[in-house]
């Protein structure tokens, strides 16, 4: 039986955080348009789930052990 390589994991949260890193400038961005503060998080999350999904969802052969 195939078992999830720890390398994916690495892969998955570098994606999280580059995804929320990525949403936290957005969201400044929006911040400053709106001056809505509510933006920065939403933003945050929107990216970090975005990031992460297609992260999870994209296999390699390394993969799998």
């Amino acid at each position: 039986m195939k078992r999830k390589s720890p390398q994916r994991t690495r892969r998955i949260r570098a994606g999280l955080f580059i995804g929320g890193l990525v949403g936290f400038f957005l969201g400044l961005a929006a911040f400053y348009m709106a001056n809505n503060v509510f933006f920065i998080p939403l933003f945050v999350v929107i990216g970090a789930v975005m990031a992460g999904t297609t992260t999870a969802f994209t296999t390699t052969d390394y993969d799998m052990d």
